[in-house]
């Protein structure tokens, strides 16, 4: 029921996407963010993984190295962003019109 991020300093860009996802979270889903230096031994123990980008928007990581991360498949908050992301980037979202630009 919560979801960690490294904080910007880790080798992490600042972007749209991370923005706009970690706003999701907080005021679709009421899902606390944790920013806070992550280990890959903790990524291997994590329920599910994500990452996110302009390009691969929100991708899910259902495997690091050679360990499964939970069950192997995309888990349910992972799916649950994609759906929140790709709906407000798609305008299906009417409470976030004001972050899209409409092109003709």
């Amino acid at each position: 029921g919560e979801v960690y991020t490294p904080p910007l300093y880790a080798s992490i860009l600042e972007g749209v996407t991370r923005d706009s996802i970690l706003q999701l979270f907080k005021n679709e889903l009421q899902i606390e963010v944790n920013v806070t230096d992550l280990t890959r031994s903790e990524l291997y123990k994590a329920d599910e993984v994500f990452i996110c980008g302009t390009a691969g928007e929100v991708t899910p990581v259902v495997k690091i190295d050679s360990t499964i991360i939970g069950d192997g498949k995309p888990g349910e908050i992972t799916r649950k962003i994609q759906k929140k992301y790709l709906d407000t980037v798609y305008g299906k979202n009417k409470k976030y019109l004001h972050w899209l630009t409409p092109v003709y």
